[in-house]
Parts: C-alpha cells; sequence; structure tokens
C-alpha cells in the first residue's frame, strides 16, 4: 500500500473515531444539558411566612426541563410544606412542586423537574419560594439579603437529534476555545507525526 494512501487512511479514521466519540455519541446519550448556575451566594436567609422569595431569569437555552434551589434545614429538624412554583413572565403559575423540610438537607439542592417547557432563549421566568413555616431561622435559603437574589441552576432538554448535534457542536467548539491553543497545535502535529511515522 502506498504511503500516502495509508496516511490518509489513518487521518480519516483518526477524524471518524474523534467525531463518534465527542458528537455522535454525546448527542445521543446526553438529552439533558446544565444551563444557569447562580451558586455565588453564601449568605442564609431566613425562610418563613413573612420572608418568601422570587427570582428573576433569562432562559439561555430553549426547552426548560428543571430548577433547583439551595435550601439549609439546620440539624435536618424543620418539616414545614415549602412550595416552589415556576412563573412564567406575567407572573403566571406553569408548574409548581410541594416537598416539606423532610426533604431539605443542611444543606442541599432541592431539584424540581417537570415535563419540559417549550421555551425559548430569551423567555423570563420567575422562580417563587414559599412556605407554611412560622418559625424564623430554623429554614433557610441561599441567597443575598440586598436584593433577595438566590442561588439556583437551571437543565434544559434536547427533544430531537438534530438540536442535541448542534448543541454538542457549540459545547465542543467553547472547550476548544477555552484549551491553550499552542498545547492543542502540538497535539494536533504530534498525531500528524504519529501518523506519518505509522505510514512509512
Amino acid at each position: 500500500m502506498p504511503k500516502m494512501t495509508k496516511f490518509i487512511i489513518l487521518i480519516s479514521s483518526q477524524i471518524l473515531f474523534f467525531t463518534f466519540l465527542f458528537l455522535v455519541l454525546p448527542s445521543i446519550l446526553i438529552k439533558e444539558r446544565p444551563g444557569i448556575l447562580q451558586t455565588s451566594y453564601v449568605e442564609t436567609l431566613s425562610l418563613d411566612t413573612k420572608n418568601n422569595f422570587t427570582q428573576e431569569f433569562i432562559s439561555d437555552q430553549n426547552n426548560l426541563q428543571s430548577i433547583s434551589i439551595l435550601l439549609k434545614n439546620p440539624v435536618l429538624l424543620n418539616k414545614s410544606q415549602i412550595k416552589i412554583e415556576l412563573q412564567d413572565q406575567n407572573k403566571n403559575t406553569i408548574r409548581s412542586l410541594e416537598t416539606s423540610g423532610i426533604s431539605v438537607g443542611d444543606p442541599s439542592w432541592i431539584t424540581f423537574k417537570f415535563p419540559y417547557i417549550n421555551s425559548q432563549i430569551g423567555d423570563k421566568f420567575f422562580i417563587k419560594i414559599s412556605t407554611d413555616n412560622s418559625k424564623t431561622d430554623n429554614l433557610f435559603i441561599y441567597g443575598n439579603q440586598k436584593d433577595k437574589s438566590i442561588n439556583f441552576k437551571t437543565t434544559y432538554t434536547t427533544p430531537n437529534i438534530k438540536e442535541s448535534i448542534k448543541k454538542t457542536i457549540v459545547f465542543q467548539l467553547n472547550q476548544i476555545k477555552q484549551r491553550n491553543p499552542i498545547e492543542t497545535m502540538i497535539y494536533i502535529i504530534l498525531i500528524i507525526i504519529l501518523d506519518i511515522y505509522l505510514s512509512l
């Protein structure tokens, strides 16, 4: 077999392998992807009947799948009812979850997952957290006392393979941009040198 033909076969095989490993496989297996991650607040704010919270956010991806909030139930004693509501831009409740202090750790993320909403990038939502807890400072939410912002996370789903591939491409491109370009170039050169050596 000619050296050039062998080299082309090696390069093509590697391209196909990496395409399958980093593009096709994640697109098939990963359906739920992380979205907004607001976790900078370390202050614990009392969650009670006098202190409820509403957090606004703008969707950064399509098809909202879940929201999570960070709560704290010291020594796991509080058993009050907690209500989490997802509201649209007009503050109409479109999804709601009722749980209790029993499900809250010290601390822990409470995830509210629902049948995905056919939302678009730029859609406005509100997360409202309320409780029937009548006692102050025995159930907490992590946030900012000044503007009542809270820590929260979102996830989004990819309902079809076309959108999944698109999101995987964007993710991989962002990963490449975050790498050191010199290291990436050295890696590519080493692969080419190895292929040339194997083709001899």
